[in-house]
C-alpha cells in the first residue's frame, strides 16, 4: 500500500502505567507508519520512581523487543516531572541517562542532602534548575520546554483508568484533541466504581477489547456506545504474531525442549512463600520429565533472588535459563508455557500452546477479582473463565499436562470458545482502531 499524504499527525503515546501500554498499541503503530508518511509518535515518560530499576527506561531495557521498537517507531522522547516540566530528547539513550541521575538525585538520602544545601543557600528551586541543567548538559541538541509541547499533539493514548494518578502529566485537553485510551494488559475487569462527578474527565474513545472491559469502562466514566471502539486485543492479530516471529533474533543460547515459565513478581497474590513452593514444583515437574525450563521474567522481578534459590546456581545455563525475548517468541519454540497471573495465559490460546496457571489463593481472603471454581476453592477470573487450567503441586501440572496433551484438540476447543466470549475480534477491531487517526 502506498502511503498516504495528509496533515500531519502527532501521537503521544503516555507510557502509564508501565511498559504494557506501548505494546498493545504497537500493532497501530505499525500499521500507521505503513499507511501515512505523515504521522509522528511520541511517548511520554511520567518520572515515577528513585530507583531507576523501578522505572519505565529500566523496563524497556529488560524486553529487548519492545525497546527495538521504540527505537525504531518513536520521534521524540518526552520525560516529565510531576506534569510541571517537559523535557523532549531525540533518543532513547538521551532519555535513559537524563532519567538515571533524576533517580539517583530524588533518592531520599540525596534529597535530604539537597534540601540542606537549599536551605543553606536559599534556593528554592535549586532541584528543579539542577534538573534542568542537566537536561542541557546531557542533551544540547533538544530544546527544554514546558507542558506546553502536549498543545500540538493531535492524539494522546493512554490507559483512562490512571489519568486521575499524580503521577499523570495529562491534566486536561485543547479543542480538537483527542483521548484514545487502550489497556495497558490483558485484564477481564469486574464492576468498578463510578467516578465521583467532581472529578474532571475529558471526553475519550476506548478500545476495548472485550464486552467485561467495555462495561467497566462504561460505568466509571459514563461514556456513551459510540465512544466503545471493539478493537479486540491487537496484538493477536496474525501480522503481528508473525512480526514478533521474525523480528526477534534466536541469539541467544536456547535448549530445543523447555517448560516456558512467564513469572512475575511477588505481589498481595503471589507472596514469596507461595512463589517459593511454585519454583519448587515447577523443578520436580521438569525434574521428573528431564526437560529444561526457560523463564522470562518480569521486569519489576529482576533481583527477587527466589528462583535462584530453588534452581541452582551451577545449573544456570545447563538445566535452567533466563531469556529476554518476546514471550511470544519464546512460547512458539516451548513444550508448554507456567504462569503465575498473568494476561499471557490468554495469548497462548491464539498461539495453541499448553499453559497452566500456577496460583494458589486458598486462605487468602478478600483479594480484588476472585472467584470460585467448581471445587469452591477461589481462582484468579483468567481461570474462573476458562481460559486457563490451574495447579497447585508438581502432580497437578502432571495430571494437567497429560490430560491437556492426551485431548489436546478438545482442550484448545474450549479455550478458544471462551476467548470469542470474552473478546472481541481482533480483525475486525484493527480496522475499525485505524479509523480514528483517519
Amino acid at each position: 500500500m502506498s502511503k498516504q499524504s495528509r496533515k500531519l499527525k502527532k501521537i503521544n503515546i503516555i507510557i502509564l502505567p508501565n511498559t504494557g501500554i506501548f505494546e498493545n498499541f504497537l500493532p497501530l503503530i505499525i500499521k500507521l507508519k505503513q499507511k501515512y508518511q505523515d504521522v509522528s509518535f511520541l511517548a511520554t515518560f511520567p518520572h515515577r520512581s528513585s530507583d531507576s530499576k523501578k522505572d519505565f527506561t529500566y523496563q524497556f531495557k529488560e524486553n529487548h523487543f519492545l525497546l527495538k521498537q521504540l527505537k525504531t517507531y518513536i520521534d521524540e522522547f518526552v520525560f516529565t516531572d510531576g506534569g510541571k516540566n517537559a523535557l523532549t530528547f531525540k533518543d532513547f539513550s538521551g532519555l535513559e541517562a537524563f532519567n538515571n541521575i533524576a533517580c539517583w538525585l530524588r533518592r531520599k538520602d540525596q534529597q535530604n542532602l539537597i534540601i540542606r544545601i537549599m536551605n543553606k543557600l536559599n534556593l528554592k528551586s535549586f532541584l528543579n534548575t539542577l534538573l534542568l541543567q542537566l537536561a542541557i548538559f546531557l542533551n544540547k541538541k533538544n530544546k527544554v520546554v514546558q507542558n506546553k509541547i502536549f498543545s500540538k499533539i493531535d492524539f494522546f493514548v493512554m490507559d483512562m483508568n490512571y489519568f486521575h494518578d499524580k503521577e499523570c502529566p495529562l491534566k486536561s485537553i485543547n479543542a480538537g484533541q483527542k483521548i484514545v485510551s487502550i489497556v495497558h494488559g490483558i485484564d477481564l475487569y469486574n464492576e468498578i466504581e463510578n467516578k465521583p462527578p467532581e472529578i474532571y474527565t475529558p471526553e475519550f474513545l476506548h478500545l476495548s477489547i472485550g464486552p467485561l472491559d467495555a462495561d467497566s469502562y462504561s460505568n466509571k466514566f459514563e461514556l456513551p456506545k459510540k465512544n466503545i471502539i471493539k478493537s479486540g486485543i491487537l496484538k493477536h492479530e496474525k501480522f503481528f504474531l508473525d512480526f514478533v516471529d521474525n523480528d526477534e533474533i534466536n541469539n541467544e543460547k536456547l535448549p530445543k525442549n523447555f517448560i516456558l515459565v512467564l513469572s512475575r513478581m511477588c505481589d498481595l497474590y503471589l507472596p514469596p512463600e507461595r512463589k517459593y513452593k511454585n519454583l519448587q514444583s515447577i523443578k520436580k515437574f521438569a525434574d521428573s520429565k528431564n526437560l529444561k525450563v526457560v523463564f522470562k521474567l518480569h521486569p519489576k522481578e529482576v533481583n527477587e533472588g527466589l528462583i535462584e534459590k530453588v534452581f541452582d546456581k551451577k545449573d544456570f545455563r545447563k538445566s535452567w535459563y533466563v531469556s529476554h525475548k518476546h514471550p511470544f517468541f519464546l512460547a512458539n519454540k516451548s513444550l508448554m508455557a507456567i504462569t503465575f497471573r498473568s494476561g499471557l495465559s490468554v495469548s497462548m490460546i491464539k498461539l495453541r500452546v499448553p499453559c497452566v496457571e500456577m496460583l494458589d489463593l486458598r486462605g487468602m481472603d478478600n483479594l480484588p477479582f476472585v472467584s470460585k471454581d467448581n471445587t469452591g476453592d477461589p481462582v484468579y477470573n483468567y481461570r474462573s473463565k476458562g481460559l486457563v487450567s490451574g495447579a497447585y503441586s508438581s502432580e497437578d501440572l502432571k495430571i494437567n499436562m497429560n490430560n491437556f496433551l492426551k485431548n489436546k484438540k478438545k482442550s484448545f476447543l474450549s479455550l478458544e470458545r471462551n476467548y470469542e466470549k470474552y473478546f472481541y475480534n481482533s480483525k475486525k477491531g484493527l480496522s475499525k482502531s485505524l479509523e480514528i487517526f483517519d
